[in-house]
């Protein structure tokens, strides 16, 4: 990941905290293959789908929380991880 792709991120997180849901797709293309690739080594295969897309609804309730220009990635893959973890 580069900067670039976190400055990106940053932006789409704040658009989903005003409600863009269009962002929501935005951090689908940039970070969820990493984001499943989480949910697959936590939750297993036959619950990956599920945890990403209870993850999906969980940044969209807590984006608002999200302090800008910290580390997005680590932010959205705790996210999945404390879902996988809770399946």
């Amino acid at each position: 990941m580069n900067s670039n792709d976190e400055e990106k991120l940053n932006r789409l997180i704040s658009g989903v905290a005003q409600g863009c849901g269009q962002c929501l797709d935005g951090i689908y293309e940039l970070a969820g293959g990493r984001m499943y690739a989480v949910a697959l080594s936590v939750a297993g295969k036959n619950d990956a789908e599920d945890v990403l897309h209870d993850s999906f609804i969980k940044i969209a309730r807590f984006a608002k929380k999200y302090r800008l220009y910290t580390n997005p990635y680590a932010w959205l893959l705790k996210i999945v991880r404390n879902t996988a973890l809770d399946y």
